[in-house]
């Protein structure tokens, strides 16, 4: 990931478990711990939005699409660096 804040001011985490194939790349690539989790027997993850700081590593290092990032609701001007992509669900 070349800028851990690029998406942080303008988005927010969207998931869909419906895409999620159980790999759990995104909790190896949170570095915060606690804010992703697994309940037993679950292939989707929870996420803890009090302890999420909206890096989107979980969403850069999803390779099935579950996660994405989504314009959070703001009426600031929406800033991203040259490159970033938006998601599309």
């Amino acid at each position: 990931m070349s800028a851990p804040y690029r998406f942080a001011a303008a988005s927010t985490i969207s998931h869909d478990p419906s895409h999620c194939n159980g790999c759990r790349e995104c909790k190896r690539a949170c570095p915060v711990e606690g804010a992703l989790s697994f309940d037993e027997g679950s292939a989707a993850p929870r996420f803890d939005r009090t302890r999420c700081i909206r890096c989107h590593a979980c969403a850069e290092a999803c390779g099935s699409d579950a996660i994405g990032s989504v314009p959070a609701q703001t009426d600031r001007p929406v800033i991203a660096a040259p490159g970033a992509r938006p998601y599309r669900a």
